[in-house]
């Protein structure tokens, strides 16, 4: 895998999950703050500062300043708790930081309210691979094949994984 591929596509844009999710969510945070919250001006207000803090947490990620992004995904999240993009960004920026098991954590949180893309499967199995449980590793790179049979890095790293695990079938 060459470095910063992968992992970080979707943070650019060029993943269609993460493309569909900036259209959906970045465009509609308003429209969904208006539906769930009527017409008071504060709910309204409420959706806005929410997409707009993840969108600058997204862009301060993109830059590696992950501390700041930090700050901001934690404000998101005090807002709306079940935020799974604020959680798979969340869990980024902690794989990032090297703190698998808080990365693990925050993939949880956000599967509980959407299901993740490749890209956010991919980040788990490599926390897998960071914590030295190759049985889980190959688990989600596996998951990930399976959704992406044409992905050449995704078969190479399954194959590191199960390579560590001593499986050679």
């Amino acid at each position: 895998m060459r470095a910063g591929h992968r992992a970080d596509s979707w943070l650019r844009g060029t993943s269609r999950s993460r493309r569909v999710w900036l259209r959906v969510f970045l465009g509609a945070a308003l429209v969904v703050g208006i539906a769930m919250c009527g017409v008071a001006g504060v709910c309204q207000q409420s959706a806005a500062d929410t997409g707009a803090l993840l969108s600058q947490a997204h862009a301060l990620a993109v830059a590696g300043k992950f501390s700041q992004a930090e700050t901001l995904l934690h404000k998101v999240l005090a807002q709306n708790a079940n935020s799974a993009d604020a959680h798979f960004l969340m869990g980024y920026i902690y794989f990032r930081e090297r703190q698998a098991r808080q990365s693990l954590s925050e993939f949880t949180a956000g599967a509980r309210s959407e299901h993740p893309g490749v890209d956010d499967l991919r980040i788990v199995a490599a926390d897998y691979v960071l914590l030295g449980d190759f049985t889980d590793a190959a688990k989600w790179f596996g998951v990930v094949a399976s959704k992406e049979p044409d992905d050449a890095d995704n078969w190479y790293l399954l194959g590191r994984a199960q390579y560590n695990e001593n499986r050679f079938h």
